[in-house]
């Protein structure tokens, strides 16, 4: 069957009970994985049973379809239903008649749960999924507009924390792209505001806890092309297009090589590390945020010693601490004597202090 956007949260809360295999695909990997484990915790519970999951990739039911069947047929040792978690599962038709094969005479009780990335919604798989009574296909797309705030003010009410609305606003436009980091990024807002807090959370709380995702995933793809990365191009082209324009693209790669070119110019006047370490009104130092980033690099430990009853304030200034401690100023040098010719060799190398790569946003001359 093939789910409208309306029926996914109701599918998701109570799946038909004749349903063995359902695929769960698109650009947003981490909403695809949320999903996938929302329905394997509806058959077993506890993710780690090893009587009662079981795991196979696209790859594996590639090289050998007969095995879908048999791990879908297989009967737990300690009884309840099983669930087979079929993940990277690809558009090929190998793997599309292997799942058909076992629909049409599904043997047993387990449910299958597949992920998928961005593959096309007429691939065979999803057709598969879709003419099945017993199966069914779902699209997951990045979240946005109402949906995302609605994920943001879930959470926040879970933590029993208000926010104000430009916050919001700032909030919803920094993530999205992926609904694993929303959930990452939403968590590390919590730790630093404390859950409860009487405040609400400020335009300035999101500024200094919240990563900018869809601005970092530009930057990704743009150092990756940069640097000849043609995997890391690859890899980031995709979710960038879904939430960029491509002029914005091409600008940003523009801007970050003209950049690299001003920076070529002061390494080779002589001036790039004293004009950078003293602060040169022509360009501008980066340095990471010294805001407390609580639980940035272990929100689990940050979290536990909120539970031991360490005060929020002492837990915030720690991470200022451990930030501060890290934070020299980083520098961006071309390693391309062919930059003033018009080329770009990938390599880069740092200057002073440890090597860094200036994002796009945070630009190295001052127009």
């Amino acid at each position: 069957m093939k789910l409208e956007p309306r029926q996914i949260a109701g599918f998701l809360r109570q799946p038909p009970a004749d349903l063995r295999a359902v695929l769960l695909y698109g650009a947003d990997l981490g909403l695809v994985r949320e999903r996938a484990d929302a329905l394997a915790r509806l058959v077993v519970p506890d993710a780690n049973d090893p009587f009662r999951v079981s795991m196979l990739t696209g790859a594996q039911v590639e090289e050998d379809p007969a095995r879908l069947s048999d791990e879908a047929a297989a009967i737990a040792f300690t009884g309840g239903r099983r669930v087979v978690r079929w993940r990277e599962a690809g558009p090929s038709e190998r793997q599309a008649e292997a799942l058909q094969s076992w629909l049409d005479d599904a043997k047993g009780d387990s449910l299958i749960v597949i992920e998928a990335g961005d593959i096309r919604a007429t691939a065979p798989l999803v057709k598969a999924c879709e003419i099945s009574p017993r199966a069914a296909a779902i699209r997951c797309f990045a979240d946005e507009g109402s949906g995302l705030e609605a994920v943001i003010e879930q959470a926040l009410v879970q933590a029993k924390l208000r926010i104000e609305p430009a916050a919001l606003a700032e909030l919803t436009r920094r993530l999205g792209v992926d609904r694993l980091l929303t959930r990452s990024e939403l968590e590390k807002l919590v730790l630093y505001t404390g859950p409860g807090a009487a405040r609400p959370i400020t335009l300035e709380d999101v500024r200094a806890a919240v990563g900018d995702s869809a601005a970092e995933a530009l930057d990704q793809l743009v150092m990756a092309a940069a640097g000849g990365d043609q995997a890391g191009v690859e890899s980031s082209l995709d979710r960038v297009l879904a939430d960029e324009n491509p002029v914005r693209i091409l600008r940003a790669m523009a801007g970050h090589l003209t950049r690299l070119h001003l920076a070529k110019g002061h390494e080779q006047a002589g001036r790039v590390v004293r004009h950078l370490v003293q602060g040169d009104p022509g360009v501008r130092i980066f340095r990471p945020s010294q805001a407390a980033l609580v639980g940035r690099d272990d929100p689990v430990a940050a979290r536990e010693r909120l539970q031991l009853g360490v005060p929020h304030g002492v837990v915030q200034r720690e991470a200022v601490e451990q930030e501060e401690r890290r934070a020299a100023p980083r520098f961006l040098v071309g390693d391309a004597d062919a930059v003033g010719a018009g080329g770009f060799h990938g390599s880069l190398r740092s200057c002073a202090g440890r090597g860094a790569l200036f994002p796009s946003s945070c630009p190295l001359a001052v127009p």
